[in-house]
Parts: structure tokens; sequence; C-alpha cells
């Protein structure tokens, strides 16, 4: 996905702090496939308007990565039969999101980055919320509930995408 894709958040906004040289873009994802598909879409961030500047995770993502990235902020894992797990890592989500306040979040989706994707709103930043490859029948549960709020849902199906309002569909991430 280039940036390009992406930039269709832009040209739903007049806000002029979207073309502010000190854009604060932020990227995130849980664990697994959709981290793999966070680190196949951001490899192409040379060509973006703004490089992403940190990474939040819900597992340690190793020095390799965070090398890459400079900042990482972990905030663990959930799910919704994990209740009270979910309220420590959207405690995490929260403080994360205060101490890099990113102007910009752009997420493969899990309930984890639900919590921070809904904190970025709070702070005024905008939400680029892309479903997982994987869901190839419907919107996962997160995405149902991002879509209310995000600037930009997309969906990795076409299929998916014509059958939610809200959601576009910009290609497939691998």
């Amino acid at each position: 996905m280039s940036w390009n894709e992406i930039a269709a958040m832009e040209a739903r906004s007049s806000d002029a702090a979207l073309h502010s040289p000190g854009l604060n873009v932020c990227v995130g994802a849980s664990s697994g496939g959709h981290l793999a598909e966070l680190m196949a879409l951001t490899s192409q961030s040379a060509r973006w308007y703004r490089k992403p500047s940190a990474l939040i995770a819900t597992l340690p993502v190793g020095s390799k990565l965070e090398a890459r990235w400079g900042r990482v902020s972990v905030i663990g894992e959930c799910n919704r039969r994990t209740w009270f797990r979910a309220l420590a890592v959207m405690y995490r989500a929260w403080s994360a999101v205060r101490e890099l306040r990113p102007d910009v979040f752009i997420t493969t989706g899990s309930m984890p980055m639900l919590f921070v994707a809904a904190a970025v709103k709070l702070y005024g930043g905008r939400v680029v919320w892309i479903d997982s490859i994987a869901r190839v029948d419907g919107l996962s549960m997160s995405a149902h509930v991002a879509r209310s709020f995000a600037d930009l849902c997309l969906s990795q199906w076409p299929e998916v995408a014509a059958r939610y309002r809200g959601v576009d569909y910009a290609g497939e991430v691998f």
C-alpha cells in the first residue's frame, strides 16, 4: 500500500496539521499476522509523505525491530474473553498515546489497537484502520467498532468493503 492510498484521509480533511513538517505518525499492531502485515506495509514507508516515528505493539518485538523504530511502546495482549487483562491493556494504551501524542495512527487492527485508536481520536489525532487480510467473510469485531470513528477504515477484500458503510478497499498489504 502506498502513501497515496493512505493519503485518501488527507483528501477528506482540510486540516492543515496533516501538512505540518512536525507530523507525528505512529503505527501499531498485535503480534503474529497483524504485525507481519504492518511490517509489510511500513517497508514502503520511505515513499510515504511522513515516515512513522513510533510503534505500539502488544508484545516485545525484539532488538532488531526496536532499532528500526527507535520508540516502541508495549501495551500487552488481550481479547474479548480476558476483560480484566483488557483493563490493564487499555490503561497502557492510553498511557502510550499520552506519551507519544501521534497526529496519525495507522493500525492493522486487534482489540488492543482499538484502545489505542480510541485514545488517539480523543487526543485529536487521525486514525487509519486496516482490517486483517484474514477477514475474508466480514469485518472483525474491532473493525466494526473502529469504523464508527476512524478517519479511514479499509478492508483488504473488495467484497467485504462493499458490504459495509464507511469501509473502503485500497488493495492488499501482501
